[in-house]
């Protein structure tokens, strides 16, 4: 009987965080052989989440208010005239930063549910649906 392996970001390890940031993913992973991509990606998610977070002066999601904090941001950020600037950035670039809001909320999910909002968009997340793949045409 094989005993599964947990998977999970390596945000906390100093040195891994150094090269994480200075190499590309196919040199890191080179690097660190014995990591699972889930691994990277996972720390990759974490990150996006953790920058999200320092930037929007939220706390890093422990509890579910906090995620449901992070969730009713990202709401707001994932709105099509947001992600694309009232139509001021490229769809490329619109379509980058929804990636980064989707790999963030990915990161959310995989720890906390969506919850209705009271009074936040009438108590639903109007824009918040991580099956959305590419930017709607303006």
């Amino acid at each position: 009987m094989s005993e599964k392996i947990k998977i999970t970001d390596f945000m906390d390890d100093k040195e891994k965080m150094r090269d994480f940031k200075k190499l590309t993913r196919e040199e890191f992973l080179n690097t660190y052989s014995y990591l699972h991509e889930e691994e990277y990606d996972l720390t990759l998610q974490a990150e996006a989440l953790a920058e999200f977070c320092e930037w929007y002066r939220l706390p890093y999601p422990t509890t579910q208010k906090e995620a449901d904090e992070v969730f009713a941001e990202l709401d707001l950020c994932m709105a099509d005239e947001n992600v694309m600037e009232d139509g001021e950035i490229s769809e490329e670039e619109g379509e980058r930063k929804y990636q980064n809001y989707l790999r963030i909320a990915e990161h959310v999910l995989s720890k906390f549910k969506v919850r209705p909002i009271k009074n936040h968009y009438n108590g639903t997340f109007e824009h918040f649906d991580v099956e959305k793949q590419r930017i709607k045409e303006w």
